[in-house]
């Protein structure tokens, strides 16, 4: 008997009359922590294309491959993304920007959830390498 509206996530196949269907409670999405910020050159103008990365740890990534890509830079500098947030424990996350030809000031901004998920706002300065 199949239970209107779900999807069966499994089938177990019993050596009794029927198969049984096993049916996973629905699940509510995980909560998401909204990161925005602005990148801009030394002058004060936005810079364009930056790459923005979250991750966990709050801890230098070896390359962006350990991070989760968040948004792109528009033209005036300015982005805004999310990120999938464990609510119900406290960690630590950081933001990094990357665009070829640049270094960042500063290189990660980090923050705690303390078991919530704050909005947070980062702000980069680019200077060219």
């Amino acid at each position: 008997m199949q239970v209107q509206g779900q999807v069966p996530t499994e089938t177990i196949n019993t050596d009794l009359y029927l198969p049984i269907l096993v049916y996973n409670p629905t699940s509510t999405p995980d909560p998401v922590m909204l990161i925005s910020g602005r990148v801009t050159k030394a002058d004060g103008s936005g810079l364009a294309n930056v790459e923005i990365y979250a991750g966990m740890f709050c801890r230098p990534p070896d390359d962006v491959s350990q991070a989760v890509f968040v948004a792109k830079t528009g033209p005036d500098g300015y982005y805004q993304g999310e990120i999938n947030c464990p609510f119900d424990h406290d960690e630590t996350f950081y933001v990094t920007a990357r665009l070829t030809g640049y270094v960042f000031a500063p290189e990660l901004s980090c923050w705690r959830t303390y078991g919530a998920c704050p909005s947070h706002i980062a702000d980069f300065s680019g200077i060219t390498k």
